[in-house]
């Protein structure tokens, strides 16, 4: 089964601006990549598998604020690379991810 089967959504590549939070810290990455279930994020910090996050992404013109869970991290030349899966969104939130995947 190739990984495209396996997802059970989509996944666009894009670069966006994320700020991400683990309780009090936070640190900036990149989001590279997004579906309805979760994202790909490039980190300045390392988090753990199974770290609840929060994520707040700069979209033109409006940010969408979501959280997830950490479920697989790769750290190589000092990049951190996070896959997440999303907690359940909220509607606003899920309509403001529709836009980014309709416009990718």
């Amino acid at each position: 089964m190739s990984e495209t089967e396996r997802r059970g959504s989509p996944r666009c590549s894009i670069e966006l601006p994320v700020v991400v939070r683990a309780g009090a810290e936070s640190g900036w990455g990149l989001l590279k990549s997004v579906s309805r279930l979760g994202a790909l994020i490039e980190s300045e910090r390392r988090y753990e598998v199974g770290a609840s996050l929060e994520l707040r992404v700069q979209l033109p013109g409006d940010v969408l604020d979501v959280r997830c869970q950490v479920v697989r991290t790769e750290t190589v030349g000092g990049v951190h690379t996070l896959g997440v899966l999303f907690a359940p969104l909220t509607v606003s939130a899920l309509a403001k991810l529709d836009s980014i995947l309709a416009s990718s």
